[in-house]
């Protein structure tokens, strides 16, 4: 009786070991896969941050140009508005001139 209790004690002690040994293999391909998955987040995460920083750059060379484009279009106003006060005043000498010269009897 004593030899199928000992039996017994050390089937139950090995089938714990064994079970234990099972859990700690789950939890370590579950860790893996856990790390796995991480890292690839990690890599994911350092793709978009790049992406952010390439887009950033683009977007700060646009403003520039933009901000170069609206100074050149005020120039490019100033100069319009100075032709149409010159025209203007062509056109206004034009008329003075034809007036006197219908007055001269040109």
């Amino acid at each position: 009786m004593e030899n199928k209790a000992k039996s017994l004690l050390i089937l139950a002690f090995v089938l714990l070991l064994v079970g234990s040994i099972i859990g700690f293999i789950w939890q370590y391909k579950a860790l893996k896969e856990a790390n796995e998955d991480i890292a690839r987040k990690d890599s994911q995460i350092n793709l978009l941050e790049s992406t952010v920083q390439e887009k950033q750059a683009l977007l700060e060379n646009a403003e520039s140009k933009l901000k170069k484009c609206q100074f050149n279009l005020g120039i490019i106003q100033s100069n319009n508005w100075d032709l149409e006060n010159r025209n203007m005043n062509l056109k206004q000498q034009e008329r003075i001139r034809k007036t006197e010269d219908f007055f001269n009897g040109n």
